[in-house]
C-alpha cells in the first residue's frame, strides 16, 4: 500500500493550456503518474512509438526521469501536512472526549413556547427493574455534569433507555406531549443533498463533530421546568437542550448559523460542520479560521469523531470525495441483513432506509412500488410479488457499483427520461457520469396517457425536479421517443401540457 499524504492541485502544462488537476502525493513512487482520470479529461492517446501523449490541448513528451519535480513537490506537502497538526495542537483544548467538560455557548438559548398556558403535563413509566441502576447512574452522571439540576415542577415527561449497537443504554426522556402543546418557531433547514453538493471542487476535508452537541446549549432558566422527568422519586429538569425536543434542531441551526457567519468554504448539518478547500495551503486557512471561531464560542469538539485534513470523509451517511460520493458499506449491509418484513411498520422501516440511497438506483420508485402499495393496503399479506421486489431491491443494493458524481456548475448537464406503462425515470449526468438517478409510479389517471404524453410527462417531472441545477442555464435532454421532438417548436410547451 502506499503512504499518502494528501491531495495537492499542481499545473500541467500541455500546449499553451495550463491544466489544474488534483494529484495524489507520496514518497512512495520515484517519479510523478498521469492517471487515467487526468488521460480522460484531457482525452489523450499514448503513442509509445514517438513517445509521446496527444491530447486536446496538444502533446507531451514522455521522459524517462522526472526525480527533481518529485523531491520539491513532496517536500512541498509534507510541510503543509506538518502545520495542519500543529494547527490542531495550537487548539488542542477544543478537542475532548469523554470524562472531559462539554462546551457552553449561550449565544442562543433554547425556548419551550407554550401554544396553551394552562395545560400541563405530569406522566410518568415505571423504568424496568433490571435497569434501573443505569438510569441511577446516568442521571447521578448529569448531575455532576451539569446538565440537569434538581426540580420541582408541575411538568413530568416519561423516562426510558434505548440500547444503542454496542449495547450500552442511552438515556432518553419522552417528550411527546410536549412536542405537542410546544409552539414551533421554525428555521431553514438544508437537505443532504444541498449539503453534499456544495463540496463539487474540493480535494481536502475536515468534518468536525461538537460533541454532544445539543448539551453545549442552554434552556431558557422560565422554560426549564417544562423538561422535568422522575426517577426513583425524586424530580429533575434540563439545564442543557436535550435530545427529543421538537424545536431543538432549530436552536442548534440558529447556533450554527450565528457561529459560522462570514466564514468561506464551510457547510454545517446538525452538529458536523464540514470544512473544504481546493488545495492544502487553503485548507489550513479555512480551518483556523473555524477553530478560532469555535474557540470564541466556548463550543468544543468530539476528538473521537473528526476527520483532519482528509482527502475522503465519511458525511452524512455517504463517503465523499475526489468529485464523487458514494454510499457507506456498512449502511448497505445493514439493509442487505433486514429480514422478510411481517408488518406494515418493518416494511416501512426497510423502504425508508433503502430509499435514503434512492438517488443512487436507476428507476427505484417504480420497483419498489408493489412494497408502497402494500403499506397502503387495509391488510398486510405478504405476496409472492412482495418477495421478489424486497429481494431484487436489497441486490440492487451493491456499494460497489453505486457511485455518483457530485455536480460541477460550470459543465453541461444532460437530463435522460423515459416512461413506461406504470412508471417515470429520469437521470442527471455531466460528461457521461451520473449526477442522480430519480424515479416516481404514475398514477391511476397518469397511466391512461397515451405514449407521448407520458414521455413528454418524463421530461417535464424531471425538469422540474432539477430545477435548481438546470434554472437560467443550457442543456441537454435525451429521450427515445421521436415525436417528441415538436417541444422544440413549440411556442409555450408548459401552457400546451395537459396538466399544465
Amino acid at each position: 500500500m502506499l503512504e499518502v499524504f494528501g491531495v495537492s492541485n499542481s499545473i500541467v502544462k500541455v500546449g499553451d493550456a495550463e491544466i489544474n488537476f488534483p494529484f495524489v502525493v507520496t514518497t512512495s513512487l520515484s517519479r510523478p503518474i498521469l492517471g487515467a482520470d487526468f488521460l480522460r479529461e484531457v482525452k489523450a492517446i499514448v503513442d509509445l512509438r514517438s513517445g509521446k501523449v496527444v491530447t486536446k490541448y496538444g502533446s507531451l513528451t514522455i521522459h524517462e526521469s522526472s526525480e527533481v519535480a518529485e523531491i520539491r513537490v513532496a517536500a512541498d506537502v509534507s510541510s503543509k501536512k506538518l502545520n495542519i497538526h500543529e494547527l490542531c495542537k495550537k487548539y488542542a483544548k477544543l478537542f475532548t472526549g469523554d470524562g472531559e467538560p462539554y462546551g457552553y455557548c449561550d449565544r442562543v438559548k433554547h425556548e419551550i413556547p407554550i401554544k396553551n398556558s394552562r395545560v400541563n403535563i405530569f406522566a410518568t413509566r415505571r423504568v424496568p427493574v433490571h435497569l434501573e441502576a443505569e438510569v441511577n447512574r446516568q442521571v447521578q452522571e448529569m448531575l455532576k455534569e451539569g446538565i440537569i439540576e434538581e426540580a420541582d415542577s408541575p411538568y413530568s415527561s416519561p423516562v426510558l433507555l434505548v440500547k444503542k449497537p454496542n449495547g450500552k443504554y442511552r438515556f432518553c426522556v419522552d417528550f411527546r406531549e410536549l412536542n405537542n402543546i410546544t409552539d414551533l418557531k421554525p428555521c431553514a433547514m438544508p437537505t443532504v443533498a444541498e449539503t453534499l453538493d456544495r463540496l463539487q471542487n474540493a480535494t481536502v476535508f475536515t468534518v468536525l463533530d461538537l460533541r454532544s452537541g445539543y448539551w453545549q446549549l442552554p434552556i431558557k432558566q422560565s422554560d426549564r421546568s417544562k423538561t422535568a422527568f422522575t426517577v426513583s422519586d425524586k424530580q429533575y429538569q434540563f439545564k442543557r437542550m436535550p435530545f427529543g425536543l421538537a424545536g431543538a434542531p432549530f436552536t442548534l441551526r440558529r447556533l450554527m448559523t450565528l457561529l459560522l457567519k462570514n466564514l468561506d468554504n464551510v457547510e454545517v448539518y446538525g452538529d458536523d460542520v464540514v470544512v473544504y478547500s481546493q488545495t492544502e495551503a487553503d485548507h489550513i486557512k479555512h480551518v483556523e479560521a473555524v477553530l478560532k471561531r469555535i474557540d470564541e464560542f466556548g463550543l468544543r469538539i468530539n476528538k473521537d469523531k473528526s476527520q483532519i485534513a482528509k482527502s475522503s470523509v465519511t458525511l452524512l451517511g455517504h463517503k465523499v470525495g475526489n468529485g464523487e460520493i458514494k454510499p457507506l458499506p456498512e449502511k448497505i449491509l445493514t439493509i442487505k441483513n433486514i429480514a422478510v418484513p411481517n408488518s406494515k411498520r418493518k416494511l416501512r422501516q426497510f423502504l425508508g432506509r433503502a430509499a435514503f440511497y434512492s438517488r443512487f438506483i436507476k428507476n427505484f420508485n417504480e420497483i419498489a412500488a408493489p412494497l408502497y402499495k402494500l403499506l397502503s393496503s387495509t391488510k398486510f399479506t405478504w405476496t409472492e410479488t412482495a418477495e421478489q421486489t424486497f429481494n431484487r431491491i436489497k441486490n440492487m443494493l451493491d456499494d460497489r457499483q453505486m457511485t455518483l458524481r457530485l455536480p460541477e456548475p460550470g459543465r453541461l448537464f444532460t437530463v435522460a427520461t423515459d416512461a413506461s406503462d406504470h412508471g417515470i425515470g429520469a437521470v442527471l449526468s455531466q460528461a457521461d457520469r451520473v449526477v442522480e438517478y430519480a424515479s416516481r409510479v404514475l398514477t391511476p389517471a397518469e397511466q391512461k396517457y397515451s405514449t407521448i404524453e407520458k414521455e413528454c410527462l418524463a421530461i417535464v417531472w424531471a425538469v422540474e425536479k432539477w430545477r435548481p441545477y438546470l434554472l437560467g442555464r443550457r442543456f441537454h435532454i435525451e429521450t427515445d421517443h421521436k415525436p417528441l421532438q415538436w417541444l422544440k417548436t413549440a411556442r409555450d410547451p408548459e401552457g400546451s401540457w395537459r396538466d399544465g
